[in-house]
C-alpha cells in the first residue's frame, strides 16, 4: 500500500448533507477521528467527479482483495441480480468526441451511455488483461467443479 499523507484522517462516519433547490450544488462531509468534521461543497459536476474517484478506489481495492484471495469472490457483496448484456452497439458522434454505447439486457431493458474517446482508449488498454483474468478464473472455476 502506498503510504498515506501525514495529515490523513480516519473516517468514522458521515455528516449531514444537503442539496440546493435547483440540484446544482451540494454539501456533504465526513466525521473523522477525534470528532473533527471534514465538510465539502461542490456543484453537480464536482460531485460526479468525487463519486467516480471513490468508485475507482473501491474497484481497485476489490481487485486487490480478489487477487490475494481468489476465493473471496463469493464473499464480495453484490446487490444487483444478474442481468447480462445480450445485444451491444457502439455509434460514434459526428465530432468524434463521444461514442454512444447501447445495450439490451437479458430482461429487455435498453441502456445507453455516452463514453468519451479517452475513456474508450483506457478500456481498450485494459481489455487484454481483463480477458486474461477472466479466462484464468474460468479455468480455476472448472478445476473446482
Amino acid at each position: 500500500m502506498a503510504k498515506p499523507p501525514a495529515n490523513s484522517k480516519n473516517i468514522e462516519g458521515c455528516t449531514s448533507y444537503g442539496v440546493d433547490n435547483n440540484g446544482n450544488y451540494v454539501f456533504f462531509g465526513f466525521r473523522c477521528e477525534n470528532a473533527s468534521d471534514a465538510n465539502f461543497t461542490t456543484n453537480h459536476h464536482g460531485l460526479g467527479n468525487v463519486i467516480n474517484y471513490l468508485q475507482a478506489i473501491a474497484r481497485e481495492a476489490q481487485q486487490r482483495r480478489l487477487k490475494v484471495d481468489p476465493t473471496a469472490v463469493h464473499t464480495e457483496v453484490r446487490e444487483k441480480q444478474s442481468n447480462p448484456v445480450r445485444q451491444f452497439d457502439i455509434d460514434p458522434d459526428v465530432t468524434g468526441q463521444f461514442a454512444l454505447w447501447q445495450c439490451t439486457m437479458q430482461d429487455g431493458t435498453r441502456l445507453e451511455v455516452q463514453i468519451p474517446l479517452d475513456l474508450m482508449e483506457g478500456i481498450v488498454a485494459h481489455l487484454p488483461s481483463t480477458i486474461d483474468e477472466m479466462k484464468k478464473r474460468q479455468a480455476e472455476h472448472k478445476r473446482q467443479h
